[in-house]
């Protein structure tokens, strides 16, 4: 039997001196505690707030949220990546030409790196993947990371976390208030690689654009659309990943959009909360630092705006009535081509 896809210690080894590449703030305790008694406090404000605009997730217990640390960001990535590719290791590892050992190594080494670079810029997390019965629904903010943001905007910073706790809280009630979304998400990734056994060529070029994340963990790392010289998929791997990359950019977009709606609400600089949270990754894809690394989940025919723009359109035409039938169930999501053409998804829903 195969041990574990990849050596999960060493990687966390690796993600933590990755996180720390960036300067951390230097807090006293005092001061950590004023920011944690910060962000309760604004949680406490901002979530009643998502609720009502978004219409979802009324039933839901209060939210958690707590700063936490670059290290602690990194271990939760790592838990819940380990939670999602260890079902599949046989799989997985079946796939790769390099030796066990090597393989072990080397994967730890660059998925460490991912996790490293993504925990030194994001703002807050909400957890998704752990097992529900563990930590999942936790919502954080990292610390060191939002005291640097503070220390470079001043006070405008206080419009940039009720931002991000909006942003994070929206993903929330998509995650924890519908019941099919998280094992939709899944099943996708399942889909996928149950069906790369025999297509180590795929993973080979995936290993060569691994490299790529030690500079910048937001670089592309894709191939070109329909450039399957390089990259053999199945028909079904082809589905899932186009569901999956309309599924991100549906939640993306959505919470960009109820973000939107909360700074209303809220009286907050709403322009300027969209320009800097589109400058640092506020993260709640933790399956993004995944499937980044798989070969093909850089094909795209969407940009990154799609999602937010597909959100505006509808919204004009029926409100958040309209936008929440995306929520219905997954046969209600837009497809990656509805997505850049709304009229056509209002009109296969009969709206």
């Amino acid at each position: 039997m195969l041990p574990s896809l990849l050596d999960w210690a060493e990687a966390t080894r690796w993600g933590i001196r990755y996180a720390h590449t960036r300067a951390v703030p230097a807090l006293d305790i005092e001061q950590i505690d004023l920011l944690h008694l910060l962000v309760r406090e604004r949680a406490h404000e901002v979530d009643p707030v998502v609720r009502e605009v978004a219409q979802l997730g009324a039933d839901l217990p209060a939210p958690v949220v707590d700063v936490t640390s670059r290290k602690r960001i990194v271990e939760a990535s790592l838990d819940s990546m380990r939670a999602i590719a260890d079902p599949h290791t046989f799989t997985l590892a079946s796939a790769s030409r390099f030796p066990n050992l090597v393989r072990r190594r080397l994967w730890a080494h660059n998925l460490g790196a991912t996790t490293g670079l993504y925990a030194a810029k994001t703002i807050g997390q909400h957890e998704l993947f752990i097992p529900p019965a563990h930590t999942s629904g936790r919502t954080w903010v990292v610390g060191p990371n939002l005291t640097a943001l503070v220390k470079r905007l001043g006070q405008r910073s206080h419009d940039i976390l009720n931002g991000v706790l909006s942003t994070q809280l929206t993903s929330r009630t998509l995650f924890e208030g519908l019941e099919w979304v998280r094992p939709y998400a899944l099943s996708l990734l399942d889909t996928y690689i149950r069906e790369i056994d025999g297509y180590d060529k795929a993973f080979m070029k995936a290993i060569e654009r691994f490299s790529t994340f030690l500079n910048d963990a937001n670089a592309p790392v894709g191939i070109e659309p329909y450039d399957w010289g390089n990259v053999v998929f199945t028909p079904r791997q082809v589905r899932a990943i186009y569901a999956g990359q309309a599924l991100m950019a549906a939640i993306d977009g959505y919470c960009t959009y109820i973000t939107s709606l909360v700074c209303n609400a809220m009286d907050l600089d709403g322009a300027f909360v969209e320009q800097v949270l589109a400058s640092q990754v506020a993260g709640h894809h933790v399956i993004l630092r995944l499937t980044q690394v798989l070969p093909g989940m850089g094909i795209s025919r969407i940009d990154a705006t799609a999602g937010y723009a597909f959100m505006r359109v509808i919204a004009q035409h029926g409100g958040v009535d309209l936008v929440n039938k995306m929520w219905e169930a997954p046969t209600t999501l837009p497809t990656i081509d509805e997505l850049t053409n709304p009229e056509r998804w209002m009109e296969r829903i009969g709206a």
